[in-house]
């Protein structure tokens, strides 16, 4: 569940190999955060940890955040994101949230593709932690549709792996999210 690349682990004893020690730390005290307030669904599968050179990945499974077809929160998306926006708001990292769906054809009358959808659910997660205390220069939504599956979309169970929300938390600490991805 938690997955740390073996390789950077040993590269982040040299000096300047990866991110700023507090990144490590960062992602340790998110790590105890899940295991003591959230492992139930960690447990259950509904949220993962990882990490690489440049972001801490926090994926959120949409069963849990949302009903099927909506992108409104359900109540149990909101403490978990309460409970994750108290802890990320004392950090000055940038955060992208990435919506994610499936490769079905959308069947609604509210949405006409998944990258409305996708886009829609990543920005309602964004609201959520912009009204509990995340700056807002430092989050930004992105919806990704179904062109970024963690697995091939073959079967149910593939496709509940790929319906998700990505909390991309950046390595790099006190610059906006504009400045990050554009300057």
């Amino acid at each position: 569940m938690f997955e740390v690349d073996p390789a950077e682990s040993e590269d982040a004893e040299l000096p300047g190999v990866n991110a700023p020690e507090s990144s490590s730390i960062l992602f340790n005290q998110l790590s105890q955060l899940i295991a003591n307030q959230l492992d139930e669904y960690s447990s259950a599968g509904l949220i993962s940890l990882s990490e690489d050179k440049n972001w801490i990945n926090l994926d959120l499974r949409s069963g849990l955040l949302f009903d099927t077809g909506q992108y409104e929160l359900t109540n149990d998306a909101v403490a978990i994101l309460i409970s994750l926006t108290e802890f990320l708001k004392q950090f000055k990292y940038p955060i992208i949230v990435e919506g994610h769906t499936d490769d079905l054809a959308i069947n609604s009358s509210q949405y006409t593709t998944n990258w409305h959808l996708s886009s829609e659910r990543a920005s309602s997660v964004v609201d959520e932690m912009v009204f509990r205390g995340i700056p807002p220069e430092y989050i930004a939504p992105i919806g990704f549709s179904s062109f970024k599956p963690q697995v091939r979309n073959t079967n149910e169970f593939a496709r509940e792996q790929n319906r998700r929300v990505t909390l991309k938390i950046s390595k790099t600490d006190n610059v906006g999210v504009y400045d990050l991805l554009f300057k």
